[in-house]
């Protein structure tokens, strides 16, 4: 019996990428947050009915409950440094009920310290379009021994550039402006990385910080992915695909290995493109699971993807 239930629970935990995260050392009032991203990779919806958290220095969230086959999703835990201080730690507790009950447990952890503060109190590049980033400035203070240092700054993501100067010392502590910046041809999508100042304290040396923001492709696709829901045998379903670009661009082809799609190209170099896009679902029936590939001119040939989704019933 015991094995059963182990056995139930391991399918959901397989949807994560990840089970448990450190923030290390973060600042008071910092946006620390991690994201819990998972898979669909069953041949039905999950659904997650629940988040329970034990502490209240964590609080989980989800944007979307139901996840259709090969969609993905996000738990978000988000630290709360405003009201907790020192060490802490919670047990995320993840809630399925379909396709069958399971629960999965989220660890985090770090550790909030009171006598740094960094305003604004993440590296936040907001939403833009490849070498458009603007910089954001931050500004660090400290407040005890004037002897305190910040001797470098380390993050895996190799897209940023950095500067750092030493401002104001006083008795009550130091501070420092960092300025952030992020180099041309980085990846398309939504970014959340990390960036760790390096001091010269012995028992506390590193604080985290959080970078994030999106490069948005040449391209946007809307909606990202297209969902048929149930389509009866023979039956027949329309949907629309809009296409916008920076400048004026031409459709040159539209592609899915499904012949049971069909679509209407559209004519003419234009910023807004409206694809209509048919499904007739034959007679057999099954899951559809594939992606519709948009070809076009812009910047020497820039290609859209939209994942399709449903069933034939």
């Amino acid at each position: 019996m015991c094995g059963r239930a182990n056995a139930q629970q391991s399918w959901a935990k397989g949807l994560f990428a990840e089970t448990q995260h450190d923030f290390g050392a973060v600042s008071r009032g910092s946006n620390a947050e991690f994201h819990f991203d998972f898979k669909n990779t069953l041949d039905k919806d999950i659904l997650i009915t629940k988040l329970q958290t034990s502490c209240g220095c964590t609080q989980p969230s989800i944007a979307k409950g139901r996840i259709a086959p090969g969609e993905t999703g996000t738990v978000v835990a988000k630290f709360n440094t405003t009201s907790f201080t020192g060490q802490k730690s919670a047990v995320v507790t993840v809630v399925f009920a379909e396709p069958q009950h399971a629960e999965v447990q989220l660890n985090v952890s770090g550790f909030i310290r009171t006598d740094v503060v960094v305003e604004p109190a993440e590296v936040n590049f907001g939403s833009f379009r490849d070498g458009d980033a603007k910089p954001v400035t931050l500004k660090i203070s400290y407040t005890g021994s004037s002897a305190w240092r910040i001797e470098d700054v380390r993050s895996q993501f190799s897209q940023l550039q950095v500067s750092l100067e030493r401002r104001d010392t006083s008795a009550r502590g130091i501070s420092y402006l960092m300025k952030v910046g992020l180099k041309k041809d980085s990846p398309v999508g939504e970014f959340r990385e990390r960036m760790t100042l390096i001091t010269n304290e012995q028992k506390t040396p590193t604080i985290a910080l959080d970078v994030i923001g999106r490069v948005e492709p040449d391209l946007i696709l809307t909606p990202a992915s297209l969902n048929l829901g149930s389509v009866p045998k023979g039956g027949m379903i329309s949907k629309r695909l809009v296409l916008r670009g920076p400048e004026a661009f031409e459709v040159k082809d539209i592609k899915c290995k499904d012949l049971r799609f069909q679509f209407t190209k559209p004519e003419g170099k234009k910023k807004l493109h409206f694809v209509n896009v048919q499904f007739a679902s034959g007679q057999a029936a099954g899951k559809i699971f594939d992606s519709i590939e948009i070809q076009t001119d812009l910047n020497g040939g820039s290609n859209a993807t939209c994942p399709v989704s449903g069933e034939v019933l």
